[in-house]
């Protein structure tokens, strides 16, 4: 075995393969931009890295934030969602000017990839700046612009447009950042508006991060003013595909969650966030049991501190 530009040796290499195999002890031998070798055998290489007493494996990926939200950190405590977004956290976020954004995305970005998150979904404002952010501390991300048609003076079209720019512009950029469109939530954007995000994802080939069914008070409203759940509403408009992720998806009944399993549609769990809101727990071990796709998330630091 020739030698790596860099040898990870001596530590409990956890593959992540379709055996879940792991090495202990184990040895990665890294060579450019690739893995070159994983396995039991020890490894030389120009740079030496001992990982005695470390897990090695491959990075973690944080299915929902909202990065920029680390300047929220231990602020307005004890709330429940609703009001939580509504009196606090919209009408400081009015203000934020871009060098605000930059600066909360850089110190998320750092804190991820210290923590061994390697890549990011994210959905904010100013995106621009938490894509340079990200490309500046090494981390990749799946970014979108979030587009709220609640209490906003633009009209859809300008909104939407503003979605549309930043994945037009970002996607593929570096090599490292790549876009979905970001429609908040079922109840701060219309079904019109949702189908036409729909129809710019698919001109676009990018998927589509919502939340989605994360309270229950706007759940029932919703149902009350559609006569469907948020779920079947989406799918009766074509909404939902293998490119969408929901954030949350906790007030799902037995239909919506055999919707998401026809669709292959994937949901980030935001155990953290969900507690801390007293929003719910998603129904987690049956979406599983039904193959759905189950991601990891950690919200917004506002939300999780």
């Amino acid at each position: 075995m020739g030698r790596f530009e860099i040898a990870i040796r001596n530590g409990i290499v956890l593959t992540m393969n379709d055996e879940m195999r792991v090495y202990n002890p184990g040895s990665v031998g890294i060579s450019g931009s690739e893995i070159k070798y994983v396995g039991k055998e020890e490894v030389r290489g120009e740079e030496e890295i001992d990982a005695g007493g470390c897990v090695v494996m491959p990075g973690l990926i944080n299915c929902h934030t909202h990065s920029p939200m680390t300047i929220f950190r231990n602020a307005f405590e004890d709330q429940p969602l609703e009001k939580w977004l509504k009196e606090y956290v919209w009408p400081v976020e009015m203000r934020l000017k871009p060098e605000h954004v930059r600066a909360g995305a850089r110190l998320a970005a750092i804190e991820m990839a210290l923590a061994g998150v390697t890549c990011f979904n994210d959905m904010y404002f100013f995106m621009d700046e938490v894509a340079k952010a990200a490309v500046e501390v090494g981390i990749r991300g799946v970014l979108s612009e979030g587009l709220v048609e609640l209490f906003s003076d633009k009209t859809s079209e300008e909104i939407l447009k503003r979605g549309v720019k930043f994945a037009e512009e970002y996607h593929g950029w570096k090599g490292m950042i790549w876009a979905m469109l970001g429609p908040h939530a079922e109840y701060s954007c219309s079904l019109d508006f949702l189908n036409k995000v729909r129809e710019e994802a698919d001109r676009l080939k990018v998927g589509i991060h919502i939340h989605l069914a994360e309270v229950k008070p706007p759940v029932d409203e919703f149902i009350k003013k559609h006569g469907k759940t948020p779920v079947k509403a989406l799918d009766d408009i074509g909404f939902l595909k293998n490119d969408v992720l929901l954030a949350h998806a906790i007030y799902l009944n037995d239909e919506d969650l055999k919707i998401l399993k026809e669709r292959n549609v994937a949901v980030s769990y935001n155990p953290v966030s969900n507690m801390k809101l007293a929003s719910g727990a998603a129904r987690i071990e049956e979406m599983m049991k039904l193959g759905i796709r189950v991601g990891l998330g950690t919200d917004g630091p506002g939300s999780n501190n």
